[in-house]
């Protein structure tokens, strides 16, 4: 990820990562986000013997929420004190987040051999169990 300037690009940003490959296009990935631009790459001289490799980086933009903070809180469970006294329990150092324009990539790098079950755990992944504010 990396913290984005007004003028930067979410284009720009992921084209760093794609430019070097000559297999690529540009693909709708998720619309999840509504910020997102994602590329399938498919790259023979990667894993060989295991049919080349079959990437996917997703670039997604994200400006600071409207309450910070409340989705990167880390659950915990108090721990268990002496029953009849005073017990202290401190609290968990709390964590925020950038207050701009934020850039992340999210990269699948698998083969082919594997592409199909690959890219499915990866979708289930990025649609269902991670969250980007």
């Amino acid at each position: 990820m990396k913290t984005a300037n007004d003028n930067d690009k979410l284009s720009d940003y992921i084209n760093n990562f794609v430019s070097k490959y000559s297999n690529k296009k540009q693909i709708s990935f998720s619309d999840k986000y509504d910020k997102i631009i994602a590329y399938e790459i498919q790259e023979k001289s990667m894993y060989q013997n295991l049919g080349g490799g079959h990437l996917y980086m997703i670039g997604i933009e994200r400006n600071a929420p409207k309450y910070p903070g409340l989705l990167l809180e880390n659950p915990a469970t108090m721990p268990k004190g002496i029953p009849g006294q005073v017990n202290y329990y401190r609290a968990t150092d709390s964590q925020d987040r950038f207050k701009g324009k934020m850039f992340y990539l999210i990269m699948l790098d698998s083969c082919e051999d594997i592409h199909e079950q690959s890219l499915a755990v990866f979708k289930t992944l990025f649609n269902s169990q991670i969250i980007i504010e």
